[in-house]
């Protein structure tokens, strides 16, 4: 036999033996193990302790004892495996015959009396047994329980420990040291009455627990929970023990003692009389975890100078107070804070939109963390994230020089000196600033206090002057109203979070509503100054309008009357984001200048549908009336006369002036708007096709060239008012076509719009669409009444009912 067959034989051997080992005690081991699961899985319950002492013991020593009974008596009852088990079991898991294994270690009966022929015959045998020994394998051991236990009772242990495990995960240990260690009463100390009370504190919600005699089970309770004992019926000397902490009851008299702590550590609650347990208590506390905090999006600035930054957080029982924390990196410059409002269920991203573009880092690299706090006292501050705070970007040329001066402004002589004059030639300039009385009285102020104010602190002054000056020329009063709100909104915001006054939260309470007031003010003013055609473009960037605001502060009055201020600082939330969109829509508008281009393309485009429907008229008046003929014989072609032709070309001239003003029109268009509907365009090519149909004397072509004319100019001036509408920062919706006569339609009826608008009056209120059926209704009737293959009886009744629209 080979080095290597005697390898493989000795690593096989063993693992024979083993498998036939397991196969001989598995079955009995079962038993011993199941109690073992049994026992895990009650004691993962924290059922034991709830028992009397001497109960839990006996439970502790029964286990024990089973145990110990049932493994023992499974190793003594299990037979012994000899080497020629072992041999047979792997001669039967590798299919060998006439055993092999036993032929390699038997031999031969007389050794003396062999010959060299029995020798030869012997060592044949031999080497052919030991050929078989590349044939050995080892299979897994088979010890057949399902035929002791056929119902799988031995499974129920195992899953019942599986499910106590998933019930006690992270409390595994306390539990199962509670569970191996029994107290028992003291005899001595009759419990006549014991009452406990734990309070949970008020922040986490959770409701009071009660603990009586009859009731001595686990306790599981938030960190930092007030525990109420009071015990009577004895006049022993009482502890309450928690963790390593004893607290002595006070006595109270009459045979009572109580004692009140704070539930901070320790894994149970012991009541002693001396050093005698008298009751006892698991204790699981819930800890209390530090805010999680984030940056929802990346801080970002924009033209106006705004900070955008929006937030995440969430807390075991909620966020108290929470700011954005900016300064400057590598520098000993205290950090600037400004308060945020605590994200919520209903608002789990908090929005912050703030001016930076005043604030004397505007323009610089800065590292920008959230801080927060819970009622526990917990904080969180995020890693720091780098990013320019922006500055703003005027348009106006006094605000942009007003802006320009204030970066330059110091206390030295020459500073003044040059600011002075600088203002005093802004001054001289009034139509720069349009007259503004109070612009010029600003800039006027500023210049005598430059000149004769030399305290430093004047400086500081006058920057916020220029700033409020280059705000109101930039954005009029809506800017400085939005600016206003935002920081009565946030002195509300910090007054709630550091918990001032009642009283003092009533005066900022009454300076939100004001500096609300003053905001819808501002609004209804910038909507007064617009033309009437465009007031519908700037309706569209409202996102509330003033009943919703009056009713969100009422609400907000009422809350803080209650004292209820984590619901109201969630609803000054809301309430920033509310601001946030009118900063946005404020930017995303159409500046004064840029309406009163869109109201001038309005008025062309709606002179040249006018006079598209005059051409039109005249020139289906020229097509003199026709017989009903067979269409296959031809039709002779008629003469004009002068006055005809004459007639024709002066219709020609005036189309042809119609596409070149549409022409012009579109580039003012473009020139807004960056691009111009594809209706308007349809609109031009067809005019060019009606004047030379006009040209060539061929009235009857040019009809519906200019019917197709008219129909691109009233859907190019319908989208562009939708164009206009998103220009405007409005939303999706299509925008009321007016200025044909106040809530008239395109055919000068009142009530509707070529959208299909609901109207309003005594006449119902029609579903959507109706006003688009009529329109397709009317080009139809006028496409038939240009047909020359109709009669002319047909014809002038479908040419009454043009007259009648």
């Amino acid at each position: 036999m080979t080095t290597r067959r005697e390898t493989r034989l000795n690593r096989l051997l063993p693992l024979a033996r083993a498998g036939l080992a397991w196969e001989i005690l598995w079955p009995r081991l079962w038993i011993p193990i199941g109690l073992l699961y049994l026992f895990f899985a009650i004691a993962l319950t924290d059922w034991l302790p709830l028992l009397p002492g001497w109960l839990h013991g006996l439970l502790l020593a029964s286990f024990a004892v089973g145990f110990l009974l049932t493994l023992i008596r499974a190793v003594i009852t299990a037979p012994a495996v000899t080497e020629a088990e072992v041999a047979r079991r792997l001669e039967t898991d590798s299919a060998l015959v006439h055993h092999p294994l036993t032929t390699l270690r038997d031999k031969p009966v007389n050794p003396n009396q062999r010959d060299s022929r029995t020798d030869a015959l012997w060592r044949a045998h031999v080497s052919r047994a030991a050929q078989t020994l590349d044939r050995l394998r080892w299979t897994p051991p088979r010890p057949e329980v399902a035929k002791l236990d056929p119902w799988a009772l031995r499974t129920v242990p195992l899953l019942l420990l599986v499910a106590a495990i998933a019930t006690a995960w992270g409390d595994i240990p306390p539990r199962l040291g509670r569970a191996l260690t029994p107290v028992a009463a003291s005899d001595s100390f009759p419990l006549a009455q014991l009452d406990m009370w734990i309070t949970p504190p008020d922040y986490t919600g959770v409701p009071p627990l009660h603990r009586d005699q009859a009731g001595l089970g686990p306790v599981r309770v938030p960190v930092r929970s007030r525990l109420l004992l009071q015990v009577s019926g004895s006049d022993a000397d009482l502890v309450l023990r928690q963790g390593d902490q004893d607290t002595p009851l006070s006595d109270l008299g009459d045979g009572s003692r109580r004692v009140e702590v704070v539930l901070d550590r320790g894994n149970d609650i012991q009541l002693l009389a001396g050093a005698d347990p008298v009751a006892a208590w698991p204790l699981s506390l819930i800890p209390d975890l530090a805010p999680d905090l984030a940056f929802a999006e990346a801080p970002e600035g924009n033209s106006l100078g705004l900070l955008k930054v929006a937030y995440s957080g969430r807390d075991d029982y909620g966020i108290v107070a929470m700011d954005l924390v900016i300064n400057l990196p590598a520098t000993t410059i205290a950090a600037q804070r400004i308060a945020l409002a605590p994200p919520s269920e209903r608002r789990p991203i908090g929005r912050l939109n703030h001016d930076m573009a005043r604030h004397a880092w505007a323009g610089q690299k800065a590292a920008l963390r959230l801080w927060a706090r819970d009622a526990a006292g917990n904080e969180t501050v995020t890693e720091p994230v780098l990013t320019s705070l922006p500055t703003r970007v005027f348009s106006h040329p006094v605000a942009t020089e007003l802006a320009r001066l204030r970066s330059r402004l110091a206390s030295d002589k020459q500073s003044r000196v040059y600011g002075a004059l600088s203002l005093n030639r802004l001054k001289r300039n009034p139509d720069a600033f349009d007259h503004d009385i109070v612009v010029y009285l600003g800039l006027a102020t500023a210049q005598t206090r430059l000149l004769e104010n030399n305290d430093p602190a004047v400086i500081g002054v006058l920057r916020d002057l220029f700033w409020d000056l280059a705000l109101r020329l930039e954005e009029g009063n809506m800017g400085l109203a939005r600016r206003d709100l935002e920081k009565a909104r946030q002195d509300l915001l910090e007054a709630l979070r550091d918990g001032v006054d009642k009283g003092d939260l009533a005066a900022l309470a009454q300076s939100l509503r004001e500096a609300m007031e003053r905001m819808m003010r501002a609004m209804e003013k910038a909507l007064s100054d617009v033309p009437p055609d465009l007031q519908p473009l700037m309706e569209a960037t409202r996102v509330v309008t003033g009943d919703d605001l009056e009713r969100m502060l009422d609400k907000l009055a009422q809350l803080m009357r209650e004292g209820n201020f984590e619901e109201a600082m969630d609803l000054l939330g809301e309430l920033g984001q509310i601001t946030n969109a009118l900063q946005e829509a404020g930017k995303g508008g159409m500046d004064p200048e840029a309406l009163r281009a869109a109201q001038e393309i309005l008025d062309d485009l709606r002179a040249l549908e006018s006079e598209q429907q005059q051409v039109m008229d005249e020139t289906f008046r020229t097509v003199p009336p026709q017989t009903p003929m067979d269409p296959k014989v031809p039709r002779a072609k008629r003469k004009m006369d002068a006055d005809e032709r004459a007639r024709l070309q002066s219709l020609a001239e005036r189309q042809q002036d119609l596409a070149g003003r549409l022409t012009k029109t579109r580039g003012k268009l473009a020139k807004l708007l960056g691009d111009v509907p594809l209706d308007l365009t349809k609109a031009g090519l067809a005019m060019s096709r009606a004047e030379r149909a006009l040209e060539s004397q061929r009235a009857r072509s040019a009809l519906p060239r200019q019917s197709e004319a008219l129909d691109g100019l009233r859907k190019g001036l319908d989208q562009m008012l939708q164009d206009l509408s998103k220009a405007a920062g409005g939303g999706k919706g299509r925008m009321p076509m007016m200025g044909r006569g106040q809530g008239q339609d395109p055919f000068g009826r009142r009530g509707g719009s070529p959208m299909g608008e609901a109207q309003t009056g005594p006449i119902g209120i029609p579903k959507e669409g109706v006003a688009e059926r009529a329109t397709k209704i009317r080009r139809e009737i006028q496409r038939r009444a240009n047909e020359d293959q109709r009669s002319n009886e047909e014809r002038r009744y479908l040419r009454r009912l043009l007259e009648r629209e």
